[in-house]
C-alpha cells in the first residue's frame, strides 16, 4: 500500500507545507507528467538516465518556483496561479510529446520507482524517509515554526520579524521538488512516461493532506496526519480494487 501510494504520499509533503500556509497548488499532477515526460525524453536522447534525472528536478523546481514567484511577490491569488500552470505544463506535456508515450527508458530512470532493498520496495522506503525529514523540518526547526506562523496570521507574522514573502516562495518550491520526486517514481512504476500521466493526482494530494487534519485555512497540519491521510486513501483504493468494484 506505501509502494501504491508513493507518488500521492510524496507530492503530499510538498502541498502539507503549502497548504499549511493558506496556499494550494493544483498544478502538482500536471507538474508530474511536464517533468516527467520531459525528463524521460532527455534521458532517452543522451542514453544518460542521470541526465534525465536531473531534467526532471530542475524543470518540477521551475514549475514551482514560478507558482512561489506568482503568489509571493506578485500577489496572485493560489488558486488561479497553479490552477492556470496545470493547464500550462499538460498542455505542454502534450504539446511536446505530440500525444505519444515515451518507452525505453534507461535504467537509472528505473530504479527508484522500480527496485528492491531487502525486499523492500525502494519507492517505499523513499517515501518514508522523506516523511521523517519533513517532520523533522515542520516541527523542529525554525522554518517549519515560520510556515505556521505565516499560514496562522500572515500579518502577525510580518510584524514579528518573518519574511513571509521568503517563506511562502520556499514552500511552493518544496512543492515542486517533491512532485519531481514523485515523477522519478512515477516513470520507475510505468517504466514510460505518458502525456496523461498523473492526471487527478491533484485531487487525492490535496484530499490526502486535509483529510490529514491539515486546515485550507492555514495555520494547522502535521506530517503524521498527512501519512495517515494518504495510507488511508491507499486502503480504501486498494480494498476496492480487490473487491472487483467496479471504477
Amino acid at each position: 500500500i506505501v509502494t501504491q501510494s508513493a507518488v500521492v504520499g510524496i507530492a503530499a509533503i510538498g502541498a502539507t507545507f503549502v497548504i499549511i500556509t493558506s496556499g494550494i497548488d493544483l498544478s502538482v499532477g500536471s507538474n508530474i507528467a511536464f517533468a516527467g515526460l520531459v525528463g524521460a525524453i532527455a534521458g532517452q536522447t543522451t542514453g544518460n538516465g542521470f541526465v534525465g534525472i536531473l531534467v526532471v528536478l530542475v524543470l518540477a523546481v521551475a514549475v514551482g518556483t514560478f507558482n512561489g514567484l506568482s503568489v509571493a511577490w506578485l500577489r496572485l491569488a493560489p488558486f488561479i496561479v497553479t490552477l492556470a500552470v496545470m493547464g500550462m505544463a499538460r498542455g505542454l506535456t502534450l504539446q511536446i510529446s505530440q500525444g505519444q508515450s515515451v518507452y525505453g527508458l534507461p535504467p537509472e530512470l528505473n530504479w527508484l520507482g522500480a527496485s528492491d532493498i531487502l525486499d523492500v520496495k525502494t519507492s517505499a522506503l523513499v517515501t518514508v524517509l522523506l516523511f521523517v525529514i519533513a517532520h523533522f523540518v515542520l516541527s523542529r526547526t525554525t522554518f517549519g515554526h515560520k510556515v505556521y506562523a505565516v499560514g496562522g496570521n500572515a500579518e502577525a507574522a510580518r510584524l514579528a520579524g518573518i519574511n513571509v514573502k521568503r517563506v511562502v516562495f520556499a514552500t511552493y518550491v518544496i512543492a515542486g521538488l517533491t512532485a519531481g520526486i514523485a515523477a522519478i517514481i512515477l516513470l520507475g512504476r510505468l517504466d514510460s512516461a505518458t502525456p496523461n500521466a498523473a492526471s487527478g493526482t491533484e485531487l487525492q494530494v490535496i484530499a490526502a493532506v486535509v483529510i490529514g487534519g491539515t486546515s485550507l485555512f492555514g495555520g494547522k497540519g502535521s506530517m503524521v496526519g498527512t501519512l495517515i491521510g494518504v495510507l488511508l486513501i491507499g486502503v480504501i483504493n486498494n480494498g476496492l480494487t480487490l473487491l472487483n468494484v467496479s471504477s
